[in-house]
Parts: C-alpha cells; sequence; structure tokens
C-alpha cells in the first residue's frame, strides 16, 4: 500500500472530507427506491447536486430514511 501512495500521491487530494461526505450521501441515494428518486424533490435535488455535499445534506438524507422507514412500520 505504501508503494502505491508513493506512486499515486496525488490521489490523496481526492480522498478528503468532502469526498467522505458525498459517498456518505451517494451511499443513500444509492439504495432508494426507484419511486422515491423519482416522486420525492428532496432526493432529486440531492442526485442532481451530485457532489459538495454538506451536513444539512446529509441531516436531510436521514431524515428521508426516517420517514420512509415509519411509512413501512404504519403500514405493518
Amino acid at each position: 500500500m505504501t508503494e502505491w501512495l508513493e506512486q499515486h500521491y496525488g490521489s490523496l487530494c481526492y480522498v478528503n472530507a468532502q469526498f467522505i461526505n458525498d459517498i456518505l450521501v451517494w451511499y443513500h441515494l444509492a439504495w432508494m427506491g426507484e419511486t422515491v428518486k423519482l416522486t420525492d424533490s428532496r432526493v432529486k435535488y440531492l442526485i442532481e447536486k451530485g457532489s459538495g455535499y454538506t451536513l444539512h445534506d446529509r441531516v436531510e438524507i436521514v431524515q428521508i430514511i426516517d420517514e420512509l422507514l415509519a411509512n413501512v412500520i404504519r403500514q405493518i
């Protein structure tokens, strides 16, 4: 691993806190149902934004997941 890092040092600039924030949001967006992606304006916005996600965006995706789970539990 050390050799790879030495040969690709520029790649470390890409893996920063913003990259981690983006991956966290994209992970959850990728697992969203297709209906949610097509109908929820907040999810559409996050998908269109594409990167540069903020703490507010991360909190919002958790709130969306919370709402979706609450709906599933109510239906049971």
